[in-house]
């Protein structure tokens, strides 16, 4: 799993240690506040509700105010020295970090899809920020303007 943050910066997850994040923030208090709706894939016809989950990676946000809650439940867990960090092949603190630093959008591609980058487009205009937007390598072809700012592995080191 790729975590976006609006500016571009990505966090690399495996599927098991995200989901063992998300068990471990919850032992810690962190209540999910469920995740924002997808961008609506036009060709797609009728998506229907949304449920906000955490699980999957269809492009969904978790937004400010809950990845914060999710990060600071996180750095609990390490204070607490939670076995999970121990044996955890992400470093938690990284990525506790990077939750703390606000809103992101989970994806499985190795860059943002066109469609979540008209999303995060709209976010850097709603808070009134000027930062690149990752794109798939065949969008970004076209624009040599974006590009992914960092990228941490899976082990949490820099690439």
């Amino acid at each position: 799993m790729r975590l976006y943050h609006s500016a571009g910066e990505c966090f690399e997850i495996g599927a098991t240690e995200w989901e063992e994040c998300l068990r471990v923030a919850r032992d810690f208090g962190w209540t999910p506040a469920g995740t924002a709706r997808p961008p609506v894939r036009l060709d797609a016809g009728d998506p229907g509700r949304w449920n906000g989950a955490y699980e999957g990676s269809a492009g969904q946000t978790v937004v400010r105010k809950d990845a914060a809650a999710f990060g600071l439940a996180l750095m609990k867990g390490v204070e607490m020295r939670h076995p999970f960090y121990e044996t955890a092949a992400v470093k938690v603190k990284e990525f506790a970090s990077f939750c703390l630093s606000g809103s992101f959008v989970i994806s499985d591609e190795p860059a943002v899809q066109p469609d979540l980058a008209l999303q995060l487009t709209a976010l850097h205009q709603a808070v009134g920020v000027s930062a690149p937007v990752p794109l798939t390598r065949a969008a970004a072809a076209s624009s040599n303007s974006t590009r992914i700012v960092r990228s941490y592995s899976p082990a949490g080191s820099p690439r």
